[in-house]
């Protein structure tokens, strides 16, 4: 969803990528230092070096999965005189302390948030206005396919209801259906993002039915965590 984004991004607005990259021992120093984790208030202690931004750059965009990704703080002279918009995925209500200490400041001209119904809580933890823009990704990573070539009758992928995903499993077993879900948890991803995503889609596209889950339902108390 990040890339889909700032594909968006780029196409609408002409803007240019831009990577932040660290020394080793920095990115090193980040992982143990992160956001949101046990030693997190001593980031204020790393080395800082000046970020060199492109001329003439008029607007700086931060599209992160989540407050913990951030990583500006690490660089001084970043504001560099111009317009700061930053775009966050996920603003659960764990994340507000986070939020809030990152995203308070005067140097933030647009903030936007991809869940409509977080607004009022950003809006009172950091004092300032927030927007609404949905998530999605790109239809061109899902591409119409005929009936016939949906070769998978079921599938399941990220979250599951475990009693459904038993009945499924008992009724494709008993039909000799296929039925493809998750069979890893997120640990170690061995390729790249993007083509995890056209796998998934391709997955998706070749499914005559899919089950997907809200976090609600498969476990209720995350949300508020």
């Amino acid at each position: 969803m990040l890339r889909c984004l700032e594909d968006e991004i780029v196409r609408q607005t002409g803007a240019q990528r831009f990577t932040v990259s660290h020394t080793p021992w920095v990115q090193k120093l980040n992982r143990r230092f992160g956001h949101g984790t046990r030693y997190g208030r001593l980031r204020r202690f790393l080395p800082k070096r000046p970020l060199v931004l492109p001329a003439k750059t008029e607007v700086i965009w931060q599209v992160l999965m989540g407050p913990e990704n951030y990583s500006l703080d690490l660089f001084k002279d970043w504001q560099n005189g111009a317009r700061h918009i930053v775009y966050l995925f996920d603003t659960l209500p764990s994340q507000m302390p986070l939020i809030r200490r990152l995203f308070s400041g005067r140097e933030w001209d647009v903030c936007v948030t991809s869940f409509d119904d977080a607004i009022p809580l950003l809006e009172r933890e950091t004092g300032r206005s927030w927007h609404h823009a949905d998530q999605a990704v790109a239809l061109d990573y899902f591409p119409s396919v005929p009936m016939e070539e949906k070769v998978i009758h079921f599938s399941s992928y990220g979250r599951r209801h475990p009693r459904v995903h038993e009945a499924v499993l008992r009724f494709c077993a008993a039909k000799g259906l296929y039925y493809d879900f998750t069979t890893h948890d997120r640990s170690g991803p061995t390729a790249d993002p993007l083509i995890l995503l056209r796998q998934f889609a391709w997955h998706l596209s070749h499914s005559q039915f899919t089950f997907c889950w809200p976090v609600e339902m498969t476990n209720p108390r995350e949300p508020g965590n």
